[in-house]
């Protein structure tokens, strides 16, 4: 409480998407203007949930580089400083005495400490590779190159997920404590058409999820045969039966793969980028309104480039398939 009786209430840090660049360094803005408020470190450093040496990192770089410095850096070492690179003389003894003896790198080990050069036989052998001098016995397996795909038909298989979004000004907990105040967008991307159904709901549920999939069913100009899915506890038994009921199937990720739901993960960033950052709803059904006229462009209106599209928009490709011509609109 100050003079007035007014207590002063901390910002909430945002948890959606943090790598979203601009909302990273409104993140950090928050504190760093806090403190220019007259707030002190340790009361910062409590509000935020991290240590004072974050905090002061965060005032340096801002003072230094202003709001570009709070933007996040590559981890190690800039190139060319690591504490571990040696220094040019080394490295030209090494490649000399690998020309000139032909020693194997133990003994070039023993010979460099002879001189009083302290170097480890793995050091050697990386820079004997670096130079060419020596090949490789080891070679780094390559990441797998990702297989695009993308189904044949509409409504082939359509992936389902939740995305939790920040609560509206003044519905948080102010301690962060707690869940409440925060929505949840269910939302559904069919894997042909980019189409994609969402709607916010005040907590997670299997309730929920059939509510969802029913309003997607009904409201869908094409029939779906599979719904993808991850784990979670609300697409568990109520969900399966409601999907077998309706002779629809479903289909798990297998465990810590979100990469197999892809698509409604792409569009979970997508909507957070051009929805929720420019939102300024006061109210659930202020926002689920918004969420509404949002989904009308993205549907009908907004090109994709994603794979298979060639910016078409979902309209555009689902009225390239003969069906579905007389489609005007997608609801």
């Amino acid at each position: 409480m100050n003079g007035y009786g007014i207590r002063y209430v901390w910002p909430k840090m945002p948890l959606m998407h943090q790598c979203v660049k601009s909302r990273w360094v409104a993140e950090k803005m928050i504190w760093v203007t806090a403190h220019e408020t007259g707030k002190t470190v340790t009361e910062i450093a409590r509000s935020a949930g991290v240590c004072r040496d974050t905090v002061y990192k965060w005032l340096d770089r801002y003072a230094a580089s202003g709001p570009s410095g709070l933007l996040p850096r590559p981890s190690g070492c800039p190139a060319g400083t690591h504490p571990s690179l040696l220094d040019k003389h080394v490295v030209t003894e090494i490649i000399n005495i690998f020309d000139n003896q032909d020693d194997r790198i133990r003994s070039i080990v023993h010979l460099l400490s002879q001189k009083n050069i302290h170097v480890s036989h793995m050091s050697i052998y990386r820079y004997l590779v670096a130079k060419g001098k020596i090949v490789s016995k080891h070679t780094r397996k390559r990441p797998k190159i990702p297989r695009l795909h993308v189904c044949d038909l509409p409504g082939d298989e359509a992936q389902l997920d939740v995305m939790h979004v920040d609560p509206l000004p003044g519905t948080s907990d102010p301690l962060g404590r707690s869940r409440q105040g925060f929505h949840y967008q269910y939302t559904t991307v069919d894997d042909c058409t980019r189409t994609q159904f969402a709607r916010l709901f005040p907590r997670l549920s299997q309730d929920n999820t059939c509510e969802f999939l029913e309003e997607v069913i009904s409201k869908s100009p094409f029939a779906f045969s599979a719904f993808r899915m991850d784990n979670g506890l609300e697409f568990q038994s109520k969900v399966r039966s409601f999907l077998k009921a309706r002779r629809i199937g479903l289909i798990y990720n297998r465990p810590s793969r979100p990469d197999m739901n892809g698509k409604v993960e792409r569009a979970h960033r997508i909507d957070t980028e051009e929805f929720y950052l420019k939102d300024n709803s006061s109210n659930l059904p202020e926002r689920q309104a918004g969420l509404a006229k949002y989904l009308a462009y993205y549907n009908n209106e907004r090109p994709h480039f994603g794979y298979g599209m060639d910016g078409k928009t979902p309209l555009q490709k689902l009225q390239s398939f003969t069906p579905y011509q007389s489609v005007d609109l997608i609801v």
